[in-house]
């Protein structure tokens, strides 16, 4: 009975053993599967990884590339947009100095024909008074390029005598005005001076004069018509609207004109003894502007003179050109503050519009991916 109750107890005990062991080899198993299994996941993270990652790169360079083709293309409008503007302001400015060159050498043509006028002031006066009527049809065929315009007659020595209302009632010295030297050192040639303030009418006007000589060729006096600054500033309204500035200057790059003194214009100081009393502007470009024109223009060709850039605050796209047939130039620009509206108001749809097709795709990548991942498992 004890023997067969030891041979009971071995056979349970080896029972155990082999149980303990399989047992344990199935631990050891399930350890196994679980180390390739989490090895298995730590490869496959791994790669998902690199291809997030290099997905990421490519909508860099995707979004990077074609964010910088829509930005050349927007800086290139912005250029083309400044140089056609400066077209406009030569046509303005040409049909005003034709017409007013056209009455100008009529005057001229009057007086020729009536010697007394250069001797006697009454008459000159009784000519400019009648031209004065005559011209109220031209305007209306000129689309009031004079409309409220004066002619005057300036003497040898620069005294205002007469205007097309008559003679004037007290002579008005004006040699500071610069356009009168031009006239007397180049007669019979149109000469166009800064915007001024009317001896006689109190407004702000551009004077459009003409050296005269008399029947012995000797210079006599100049023939003005004086401009209302008002109305040829008028004609570049859409101009301001596109926050386009423009500047007229003359062969020595004095400004004849300009839409904002402030961005062109050279300020200078004046003195009350050792004191500065006031900053005003000149009559001279900027420092700015005189240096891209010495660098970058070319006589006779039309230029972009400065581009904008997005890391420079003074980044003006400035273009500049030659009036044809004028000893004249023009330049027109858009400042740095306004292009830089531009670009980004038409940039940042662009970029976005770019960045979520390309979010898009990555994220089609990453559920493709993942059902793949599911399945193998």
């Amino acid at each position: 009975m004890n023997k067969e109750n030891n041979k009971g107890k071995k056979i349970s005990s080896k029972l155990d053993n082999k149980a303990k062991k399989y047992f344990n080899e199935s631990q050891i198993q399930g350890q196994k599967n679980n180390k390739i299994s989490r090895f298995s996941y730590k490869i496959n993270f791994n790669k998902f990884t690199k291809i997030i990652a290099l997905l990421l790169i490519l909508t860099i360079i995707v979004v990077g590339y074609f964010s910088y083709v829509r930005y050349k293309i927007i800086i290139k409008r912005i250029e083309n947009e400044v140089s056609i503007s400066a077209n406009q302001v030569e046509n303005v400015f040409v049909d005003y100095a034709n017409i007013s060159e056209m009455l100008l050498m009529h005057i001229n043509h009057q007086m020729i024909n009536n010697p007394e006028s250069f001797r006697i002031n009454s008459k000159i006066a009784q000519i400019l008074t009648t031209f004065n009527q005559d011209t109220k049809s031209i305007n209306s065929l000129g689309n009031n390029f004079i409309s409220g315009a004066m002619f005057y007659w300036i003497d040898v020595n620069k005294n205002l005598i007469a205007s097309s209302s008559g003679l004037v009632s007290r002579v008005i010295n004006l040699s500071s005005r610069d356009y009168l030297e031009k006239t007397q050192k180049n007669p019979n040639r149109l000469q166009i001076g800064s915007p001024v303030i009317g001896a006689l009418s109190g407004q702000s006007i551009i004077p459009m004069a003409l050296g005269v000589n008399n029947l012995e060729g000797n210079f006599s006096g100049s023939i003005v018509l004086s401009l209302k600054l008002e109305n040829f500033m008028h004609k570049f309204r859409n101009l301001k609207e596109r926050n386009i500035e423009f500047a007229i200057t003359d062969e020595n790059n004095k400004i004849i004109m300009s839409s904002s003194e402030e961005f062109f214009r050279k300020n200078r100081e004046y003195y009350n003894g050792n004191n500065a009393i006031e900053n005003k502007a000149s009559q001279n470009l900027s420092d700015n502007i005189l240096d891209n024109i010495e660098k970058h223009y070319i006589e006779n060709y039309g230029k972009i003179i400065h581009s904008f850039s997005l890391l420079n605050l003074n980044g003006h796209v400035i273009y500049i050109k030659e009036i044809e047939n004028q000893p004249y130039k023009i330049i027109t620009a858009i400042r740095s503050k306004n292009a830089y509206k531009i670009v980004s108001s038409e940039m940042l749809p662009t970029f976005i519009e770019l960045s979520l097709i390309v979010i898009f795709l990555i994220m089609v990548k990453i559920i493709y991916s993942i059902l793949i991942f599911k399945n193998r498992k």
